[in-house]
């Protein structure tokens, strides 16, 4: 017999042995609710048309079980037909089970392609294949940092678990940003910190501090840069800087105020010219 054969057996029967296989019969009720009658050849119980329940035949309310033949190694699983649960995606294991997130149905078991049965492990988290990494550990199904948090996203686990933003940066798509869009903290515009620029001619960013390119000469403690060919530029400590009579100071005189030298280009009297 195929598995589209059918048997009419008498309600109560028990299992049978066709050919060296064994089949029984599926549970169907057989008694409507009534009273029954029918209306234009269809039988309506309590006001409603009714048939025999899928796998019956006759009408209501005599409806007689079909023992519904499933070849060996399989179940019947009523909507499903018959079903092997031992490898069917959507019965696995049991009729209804269904397998999904990338696993199979492996001897009754959803699984994925490495074998791992639980979607809840390092390499399998979720889903087969989803990998956890950047110092994140499967919980429940999620990749997740110690401190619970889930996304790489934030200011301290920013890219990878732990990684935190500091120095007015911010995490953007895992990547600690200041606001200009920048990453690094060795720029003229952000050294050391977001916003800290080294704004005079010859400066530049060291180790996270403004300093003066070689050649140049830092000003006592500020952050002014003497030009090279204006090393009888006396500097003060501060933002303004001494000219000697008859010396060169790269950014020009004060002509406001004489003797001053110019700390930043832009300001009046600008250029190099001689005090």
């Amino acid at each position: 017999m195929s598995g589209d054969d059918a048997l009419v057996v008498p309600a109560g029967s028990g299992c049978v042995t066709l050919g060296g296989q064994t089949y029984c019969p599926i549970q169907i009720p057989t008694q409507p609710p009534g009273p029954c009658w029918f209306i234009d050849g269809v039988m309506h119980c309590a006001g409603q048309p009714v048939t025999c329940p899928a796998g019956s035949i006759g009408f209501p309310p005599y409806c007689t079980p079909i023992l519904l033949l499933c070849p060996t190694g399989q179940t019947w699983c009523g909507s499903s037909g018959c079903a092997n649960t031992q490898t069917d995606n959507s019965n696995c294991g049991t009729c209804g089970t269904k397998c999904s997130h990338g696993q199979t149905c492996k001897n009754g078991t959803c699984t994925c392609p490495d074998g791992q049965t639980s979607l809840n492990t390092n390499n399998d988290c979720g889903t087969c294949r989803t990998k956890c990494s950047h110092g994140q550990n499967c919980k429940n199904g999620t990749c997740t940092c110690p401190d619970g948090q889930t996304s790489l996203d934030t200011n301290n686990d920013c890219g990878t678990c732990e990684t935190k933003c500091s120095h007015g940066q911010i995490c953007n798509n895992g990547t600690c940003t200041c606001s200009d869009g920048q990453t690094s903290l060795s720029t003229l515009a952000n050294c050391g910190t977001c916003g800290n620029s080294c704004t005079y001619v010859g400066s530049s960013c060291v180790n996270g501090s403004c300093g003066c390119e070689s050649g140049y000469n830092q000003c006592g403690t500020s952050s002014v840069c003497c030009s090279p060919e204006n090393a009888s530029c006396n500097c003060c400590p501060g933002s303004q800087a001494i000219c000697p009579t008859g010396g060169w100071c790269y950014f020009g005189c004060d002509r406001s105020n004489p003797g001053q030298c110019l700390t930043q280009l832009g300001s009046s009297g600008g250029g190099d010219v001689q005090c």
